[in-house]
């Protein structure tokens, strides 16, 4: 989080650096300094770069939103084989299908410390989930679809772990640096100044760099996965529950 706060500052502190190396070097020779006709290709890289990056990251985001979808499909065709069960059977299904959703909903950090401690409780509660169904032709009912959503589940949880190589953001945060630097230069070779081209490249990379960073990491963006159809399943399957009688 302090990246984020810091990062505008540098980027403002870099321009500022160009700008004066090229008042520095007209008040030296006496005139502008004369651009080398390479900064367009420099510029180019940097923003093919960053469109690469940012890519990736959208696409990250999106894997681990099928990955939800998935799940969705497992817990949905779980309660559906429910219904060919014994009562007692089928109840059982859903308190571990409202378990199951509700680990995961309680637990929205996504850090790795967390997340393993998300994915301990998710084996748990299979494991106990199994234990009740005696019934080998209930369980031969079930296995399949219990199998899909538990392979779905360990996948998206396993996914909020996958990070973009930091070799690439370490690139991007000192190509943009740099290409900050060299806009400053640039504005500063000019006989006119302008300072809404600075201002405009300030503002776009600091929201592209916080978006990529949020997109790649759930733990410190503001961009959190969607859990709304899990809510959903999980409204629906608690409706059908019967009420336990008091003794």
């Amino acid at each position: 989080h302090l990246f984020s706060y810091l990062f505008p500052f540098l980027l403002i502190g870099f321009l500022l650096f160009g700008y004066y190396m090229a008042r520095k070097r007209e008040k030296k020779a006496g005139k502008a300094a004369k651009l080398s006709g390479m900064e367009g290709s420099v510029i180019s890289f940097f923003a093919l770069l960053i469109s690469f990056t940012l890519a990736s990251a959208g696409s990250s985001m999106k894997d681990r939103l099928n990955l939800i979808h998935q799940e969705s499909d497992g817990l949905a065709q779980l309660y559906r084989n429910s219904v060919f069960l014994s009562d007692s059977s089928s109840e059982v299904v859903k308190l571990f299908i409202i378990r199951h959703i509700d680990i995961q909903l309680q637990d929205k950090q996504y850090s790795d410390a967390s997340n393993d401690l998300v994915i301990a409780k998710i084996t748990a509660n299979g494991g106990e989930f199994l234990k009740k169904i005696s019934d080998q032709k209930e369980m031969s009912t079930i296995l399949p679809s219990f199998n899909s959503l538990t392979s779905s589940t360990i996948k998206l949880l396993y996914s909020y772990e996958e990070r973009m190589p930091k070799i690439v953001m370490i690139l991007l945060v000192i190509s943009s640096l740099l290409i900050g630097a060299l806009i400053g230069f640039m504005n500063g070779s000019t006989e006119e100044r302008h300072y809404l081209a600075p201002f405009i490249y300030v503002i776009l990379v600091t929201i592209t760099i916080q978006a990529i960073r949020d997109l790649d990491n759930p733990a410190v963006g503001t961009v959190k996965p969607s859990f709304s159809n899990l809510s959903a399943i999980r409204s629906m399957v608690s409706e059908t529950l019967k009420p336990v009688k008091a003794e």
